[in-house]
């Protein structure tokens, strides 16, 4: 089972680069199914580093709630609708099972077939009677018998059944005519059957050399000689029809591999089916799921990067086995069910830990992947700039940089001034490209940044930009939402607020708050400067 490396939701670049490298990292110590993953779209300025080292964007996930694909499921046999019942039920026997899938030829489920359904058939012939409507060939299958006679239309065999328990000179043609008739080792009945034009002969307990096989080589129609007597072939014609017309059309329930389990059981608590169809994506069979199954299940695997709050992480977390915890942020809420490793560091980017564990595991980074590292801690730097930026983020870029044989400098420039390419941005996408909910004492916070060369840049957008906080604060059920307009070269942030945060922020930072803005100088830091100082208000 694969290990999802995650970051947080609205993910910066930071998260998404920490989630590559260190999965990359896992997987060069010998762990193969260790895949970096990403909770939602990337922001251009992410785009733009992964386009200049040469990387794809992660695979992209929902949620970790364990799924039918999860379960180990029963893989019976799989039949297709031409298949006798005969053939059916020495499948089912030979894999001891009650229930089978029936399929087309291209795997797409036709039907479903139980013992219970043969049960009901074999019992439905007993008492309203058997009209038999096969070909030669599944007859003789089904009575595991030989086929003769020169007969010219094998492909169909229909009529009733009879048994011929009269002397030759009573059986009537009438009695006779279009059936299935059913004789002893009597070599007598061989003509009886052509003159009558019976749909098939069968001769039970007949060797092959009898005198009855030796005229049944020349009839002219199908003749089956079979080792079992006439009751039981008389029982086992009616297994020569195709599964096809006995099967469950009608009113099957089936699920899918992507399906959840919580839903998976909420559907069989309504239903009483003991087995169900199992199918793929593309709508193809691949197994049948009980409720036995859900008994036992694997919990997907995950390791959290950049963060370690319930609130910013991936759906469904609860449902998933927490391995790793890698952070720079404070300790939150995350909760585990046994032990974890935790990795947390007081550095200026997540990446500069996991840039730190490939040199303690002996692992160099391949150029590529360096330059992908020391744009990152760049990146969540903010060009060194940040007040979370330590010696140890200087010292890793540079490393990463020498690594990768490229100039630091030139690359935050690159960097942030595809970050401040604002213009062409919707103001949701500028609100949600590094945005995270924070729980503050008891109040729900959400946190955007934009961080660009020159805050006018965003000022002929403020009034949508703050249209949109207040639709978002509302439709999160959130107390307020704050938006930073961080700016490099004067190195401050003007804060965008909506909701009742005008007092907290005076509070908080000693300033005056005009209007729904107040601009913080020497604020760079949303981890650092912003969410301490509120939560200390609030608390």
């Amino acid at each position: 089972m694969a290990i999802y490396v995650t970051g947080h939701k609205n993910p910066d670049t930071d998260s998404i680069v920490s989630a590559i490298a260190y999965a990359a990292l896992k997987n060069a110590l010998g762990e193969r199914d260790v895949i970096a993953v990403r909770l939602g779209p990337l922001n251009q300025e992410t785009m733009v580093v992964l386009e200049r080292f040469g990387y794809e964007p992660p695979l992209l996930i929902t949620n970790v709630k364990t799924q039918l694909r999860d379960v180990v499921y029963d893989t019976p046999p799989i039949v297709g609708s031409g298949v006798t019942v005969r053939a059916a039920w020495d499948i089912m026997n030979e894999h001891d099972v009650q229930y089978i899938c029936i399929a087309d030829d291209d795997g797409s489920l036709a039907g479903t077939l139980s013992t219970r359904d043969i049960a009901d058939h074999d019992m439905t012939s007993a008492f309203s009677g058997f009209v038999v409507d096969t070909n030669a060939f599944n007859l003789a299958s089904a009575l595991e018998g030989l086929l003769l006679g020169s007969g010219e239309e094998w492909d169909v065999i229909q009529g009733p059944i009879a048994i011929a328990v009269h002397e030759t000179k009573d059986i009537t043609t009438a009695h006779v005519a279009g059936s299935v008739l059913i004789a002893g080792d009597r070599p007598d009945i061989v003509q009886v059957a052509e003159k009558a034009k019976a749909a098939c002969l069968v001769l039970c307990e007949v060797d092959a050399d009898s005198p009855a096989a030796k005229l049944a080589a020349q009839a002219k129609v199908p003749v089956v000689l079979t080792h079992y007597d006439p009751y039981r072939a008389s029982r086992l014609i009616s297994h020569s029809v195709p599964v096809s017309r006995i099967m469950h059309t009608e009113g099957v329930t089936t699920f899918h591999v992507d399906d959840f389990l919580e839903d998976v059981r909420e559907s069989m608590l309504k239903n009483r089916a003991s087995s169900y169809p199992l199918l793929d994506h593309e709508e193809r069979v691949v197994g049948v799921v009980t409720r036995y199954n859900l008994l036992s299940h694997k919990r997907k695997q995950v390791i959290l990067v950049d963060h370690n709050e319930a609130a910013q992480s991936v759906a469904g977390l609860e449902q998933a086995e927490l391995l790793e915890v890698i952070d720079h942020h404070r300790l939150s809420d995350i909760q585990t069910g046994s032990p974890v490793s935790i990795r947390m560091e007081p550095v200026g980017s997540a990446t500069t830990i996991v840039a730190s564990m490939f040199f303690e595991h002996g692992v160099t980074p391949r150029p590529k992947l360096a330059g992908l590292i020391a744009g990152a801690i760049m990146s969540d730097t903010v060009m060194f700039k940040s007040p979370t930026c330590t010696e140890k983020d200087k010292r890793m870029a540079y490393r990463m940089a020498q690594l990768a044989a490229i100039d630091l400098q030139q690359l935050g420039i690159e960097i942030f001034s595809a970050a401040s390419n604002i213009g062409k941005s919707d103001p949701k996408t500028l609100l949600f490209q590094d945005f995270k909910e924070f729980v503050l004492g008891d109040y729900r916070v959400g946190i955007g940044q934009i961080t660009c060369m020159d805050v006018q840049d965003l000022s002929p957008k403020e009034e949508d930009l703050l249209k949109e906080m207040e639709l978002s604060r509302s439709a999160r059920s959130l107390d307020f939402v704050l938006l930073m307009e961080t700016e490099i070269v004067d190195e401050g942030t003007k804060l965008l607020f909506v909701g009742a945060a005008g007092q907290i922020l005076e509070d908080a930072f000693g300033v005056p708050v005009k209007d729904n803005s107040v601009f913080l100088e020497g604020v760079m830091s949303r981890k650092k400067q912003v969410v301490p100082a509120i939560s200390t208000v609030l608390a």
